[in-house]
């Protein structure tokens, strides 16, 4: 029997937030009870199963062929949004109230999307693949947490469950295979780090004949892999729900961002029925549970001389660790930019007024005058002085 490492012993405690008295951990796809968080052995297929009763618990297929269980998570599944539309963002804000609203680009957010895209798919997607590009590290690091992620939900779902192949920045970078929630819990597979700036993450999701999705992530000759199926009990009826989603837990500052480009490409997406599909995304950052207003949106993607390129088979999100201030900060704290930048610019003009009547002034002590008995000619060529 091979036991099942529970993420909340190694989860650093600026990493976890009590609410209603429960810890909850941050984690791909959002905050989730510390309890029900685990890792297991990279291979693991997770299995969902629903007793008489109504109860669900999760068998757990190890590689080494042994098998155990877990019984419902005892805390229930935190909400998440629904699927995004466009009529489902206009005037949404969330965690602060509109009328406070004034400025996505202060940051300080608890758990944000700065940069997603999804995409709605009539059938199941067979496959949805992409190679990661490792950005640069961000310059700072406090609490600050990043996750670039591929990923499918089921639209028909109220728990909204998810499968994705993660590249997670945490003080270090690493990939790591997830799976959300099978009766309650969340499950990720082993790490595996990353060391060199110039690495890639092959990321994958792949359906078997069986139903069976597994989720990849492979770096170098080392893998995270979990397979997921989700639905024996009923938990998942359709995966077609399409994210390629930047997600960031207690981003302050701009150099809590990576500086520089993060880049998936080679991007594949097939259906059940063998169909390569190219998604028409819709574009929905959120903010601490909601989706943002269109205008709001971009302004989010456009922090800290953020850029998200949308295209397929590729897609380019871009931060450079420099604080632009949008109008409501600017509409703030005019006055503390412009005063002391008028006082400088009168001290640089009066500094340069004052250098050049010093140097006018050594000038004239240099020149003789007409009819003091000296021409500047001759002292210059080093001839006597002539007399009229």
């Amino acid at each position: 029997r091979l036991p099942v490492l529970a993420v909340a012993a190694a989860v650093r405690d600026d990493h976890r937030v009590v609410m209603g008295g429960v810890a909850m951990c941050r984690s791909p796809g959002g905050l989730h009870p510390c309890d029900c968080l685990h890792t297991v052995e990279s291979g693991t297929r997770i299995e969902e199963l629903e007793d008489a009763n109504g109860s669900r618990r999760i068998r757990l297929h190890h590689p080494n062929g042994t098998v155990t269980e877990m019984p419902q998570c005892v805390h229930p599944t935190p909400p998440r949004p629904g699927p995004p539309t466009n009529r489902s963002r206009a005037g949404r804000w969330r965690g602060r109230q509109v009328g406070d609203f004034e400025d996505p680009c202060e940051l300080g957010w608890g758990h944000a999307a700065p940069m997603e895209a999804s995409f709605i798919h009539s059938l199941d997607v067979a496959e949805f693949s992409a190679v990661y590009s490792l950005p640069p590290s961000p310059r700072e690091h406090g609490k600050n947490i990043l996750y670039y992620w591929i990923g499918l939900q089921d639209t028909t779902s109220t728990a909204n469950p998810v499968i994705q192949p993660v590249l997670a920045y945490d003080g270090s970078w690493y990939a790591e295979s997830w799976n959300c929630c099978p009766a309650g819990h969340k499950l990720k597979a082993n790490s595996v780090a990353i060391h060199d700036t110039g690495d890639t993450v092959t990321a994958s999701i792949q359906r078997d004949e069986s139903g069976v999705y597994t989720i990849t992530s492979t770096v170098g000759d080392q893998s995270s892999v979990l397979s997921s199926d989700d639905t024996n009990s009923g938990l998942v009826t359709t995966w077609n729900w399409v994210l390629l989603v930047l997600e960031t837990y207690n981003v302050d500052t701009c150099p809590e961002y990576t500086n520089g480009t993060m880049g998936f490409s080679d991007m594949h997406l097939t259906d059940v029925q063998g169909q390569a599909v190219t998604p028409s995304w819709i574009r929905n950052p959120y903010i601490d549970g909601q989706y943002l207003p269109e205008a709001e949106s971009r302004e989010f993607a456009d922090c800290c001389n953020g850029s998200f390129v949308l295209d397929w088979p590729s897609a380019r999100l871009e931060q450079q660790s420099v604080y632009v201030p949008g109008p409501g900060w600017w509409e703030e704290h005019w006055v503390l930019v412009v005063v002391p930048s008028l006082v400088a610019l009168v001290a640089l003009l009066a500094a340069a007024v004052c250098l050049a009547r010093r140097r006018l002034a050594k000038q004239r002590q240099n020149q003789l005058v007409p009819g003091d008995g000296a021409w500047p000619s001759d002292v210059a060529a080093g001839e006597p002085a002539r007399t009229e």
